[in-house]
């Protein structure tokens, strides 16, 4: 323990020297940058169990904000959207005159309402200050659920970013609000008691704060590139809470016509649960978590190199599972044929720290008494081929093969059953809203993926997009017959088309294919690695594969107002997510956006 205190000491003063150096910056002019405060999105492998409830109209792409109707995700719904893997989008006309501010207003079927909001101070250019508002809800009301399905999804977001000559100031302060409910529960185990007794919520509060300092470029040999710090507490209904602290900065130190990249990073993260599956005592998840990141970049004639080393130390600050790893990466690429093909390929690897919310964020309906800890991605592997078959058709394709060990496994967690050999099983009556073979567990497991990747997109015509998106996955686990609730195959494919200046018109097609399931034995074996249980699972089955189309239209009234037709899940199938989690049927939803 000493000597993992001396090594974690001389990290952080090495950090802190490195902060105190990017901070000799003396004061400059005012510039002109302007910030763009969406939210990025990233989609995941997890987005097959999400939905885009608002349509695509543009009514709010402008030079100072993008605004697409992709406001929120949730995962009652049924629309499922496979990543895109880099098939470059055709630039698109921008709207004439910019509009810093909108609002959009919609209402749809199952009782779901729609709002967003985005304000700032237009006037001044070299700051800027704003909220951006966020909420969509459904009361539910899934065929043939006899629980509450409702969900909430609010935030509200406040900014403040400041342009000096040379750097950029950006902060941040957020606060979301998630309301889901574990409405699946097996047939067995429904009756009109526990339908009366048994509360299925859950909700998740998180208050999240944000500020980078950024060089702009125009400086062109310093050293100092970017820092930012990012702080959140999350808790749940169920008093589990996580602290997060999270810091990272970027520099580039000069030799002779090149630059060595550097980037650092320091992770704290502090998760808590009042009790576990089996054993209820409570569950406390603590680490820290140091990254060292130096790459070295060469261009050789149509050639660029890029070569590196990630240094991970990960202090378990409860446990005793510290660890030091070391990762080569690289990366190269090869121009072929004058951007008609660009060959690429590399070898990857890294220590992820797994997190509650990003747990929540891939499987909403997991208990709150997860057991959490890094992800060991070892080796990745990868290589493929982009460019353009002319020139309005871009590519992407790749092939990659990694192995994870820590990856999560979704399982379903056992009943809390009465006690007595009663046939047919009875929850017990002070099960809780998770104990009735409804919820996940994320329980890591060691595997190898191979993973397989095609993109391409179509501008046929001036305002005519077409895209399509393959995905294939084979996964081999160590732990487990099968890797569960992940989808082996998914493919997608979208059109986009805008006609007579004011009309758009759009359809998105997703195909997932099936995927297996699989609970915890109810006779669980009294045996243990550390203090863990050994884990026993019963195969449950495979979900059928499924194919989901939707539709969406826009019309620009005027310069300011417009008006969106958003149809999901135009089949009107009531597949299954996850097992007992069916979607909603056929979704309607129409709404009006005003920018000002």
């Amino acid at each position: 323990m000493a000597m993992n205190k001396i090594f974690i000491n001389t990290i952080i003063l090495s950090f802190i020297s490195i902060s105190l150096y990017s901070q000799e910056e003396k004061k400059e002019e005012l510039g002109t940058e302007v910030v763009n405060v969406v939210k990025a999105y990233n989609p995941e492998v997890s987005d097959a169990y999400k939905i885009k409830l608002t349509p695509e109209n543009n009514i709010g792409e402008t030079k100072k904000q993008k605004l697409s109707y992709e406001t929120y995700t949730t995962d009652v719904a049924s629309t499922f959207k496979p990543s895109k893997i880099g098939a470059k989008s055709q630039v698109r006309e921008k709207i004439e005159k910019p509009f810093d501010n909108y609002l959009i207003l919609g209402y749809g079927s199952y009782r779901t309402p729609l709002l967003e909001l985005y304000m700032n101070n237009k006037k001044v250019k070299e700051q800027r200050y704003g909220i951006h508002v966020q909420h969509l809800s459904s009361e539910g009301g899934i065929e043939g659920v006899k629980f509450n399905n409702a969900f909430i999804n609010s935030s509200i977001d406040g900014f403040y970013w400041k342009q000096f000559k040379n750097h950029q100031l950006k902060t941040s302060l957020n606060y979301n609000y998630q309301s889901i409910n574990w409405f699946g529960v097996p047939k067995e185990f429904i009756s009109n008691e526990i339908i009366n007794d048994l509360n299925v919520g859950q909700n998740y509060k998180t208050i999240e704060g944000n500020i980078s300092f950024v060089n702009n470029g125009k400086k062109g040999n310093a050293i100092f590139n970017s820092s930012s710090l990012k702080a959140y507490r999350m808790t749940d209904r169920y008093n589990s809470h996580e602290n997060r602290v999270k810091a990272d900065g970027v520099f580039s130190i000069p030799i002779e016509d090149h630059k060595i990249k550097i980037i650092t990073e320091i992770d704290f993260v502090d998760s808590y649960f009042n009790e576990g599956i089996y054993l209820k005592d409570e569950i406390k998840n603590k680490y820290l978590n140091f990254t060292l990141n130096p790459s070295y970049n060469f261009v050789v004639e149509n050639a660029t190199l890029n070569l590196g080393i990630g240094v991970y130390y990960s202090a378990d600050l409860i446990g005793d599972n510290n660890l030091l790893r070391f990762y080569p990466k690289a990366d190269v690429s090869v121009n072929i044929i004058n951007d008609l093909m660009i060959a690429y390929g590399g070898v990857d690897g890294a220590l992820r720290q797994n997190s509650l919310q990003s747990i929540v964020n891939e499987m909403p309906y997991v208990s709150p008494t997860q057991t959490i800890s890094p992800t060991n991605m070892r080796y990745k592997y990868y290589a493929g081929l982009r460019g353009k078959l002319a020139s309005n058709i871009t590519y992407n394709t790749n092939a990659s093969f990694r192995n994870e060990y820590g990856f999560l496994n979704y399982i379903y967690n056992p009943a809390k059953l009465s006690v007595g050999d009663l046939t047919p099983p009875v929850l017990a009556t002070d099960a809780k809203g998770w104990e009735a073979a409804n919820s996940f567990s994320a329980i890591q497991d060691s595997v190898k993926i191979f993973e397989l990747n095609a993109g391409i997109e179509y501008e046929a015509i001036k305002d005519l997009l077409l895209s399509a998106n393959f995905r294939y996955n084979i996964y081999g686990s160590k732990k487990f017959e099968d890797v569960y609730n992940r989808p082996s195959l998914m493919l997608s494919a979208t059109i986009e088309y805008r006609f007579l200046e004011n009309f758009t018109l759009g359809t998105q097609m997703y195909y997932v294919g099936s995927r297996n399931y699989a609970q915890h034995s109810s006779n669980i074996l009294s045996s243990f690695e550390g203090t863990a249980p050994h884990i026993v699972t019963k195969t449950g089955g495979q979900l059928d594969p499924y194919f989901d189309l939707n539709f969406n239209a826009g019309y620009d009234i005027s310069k300011k107002f417009s008006a969106f037709l958003k149809l999901n899940n135009i089949l009107n199938k009531n597949y299954e997510l996850y097992k007992n989690y069916p979607v909603q049927g056929l979704q309607i939803m129409a709404g009006v956006g005003y920018r000002f």
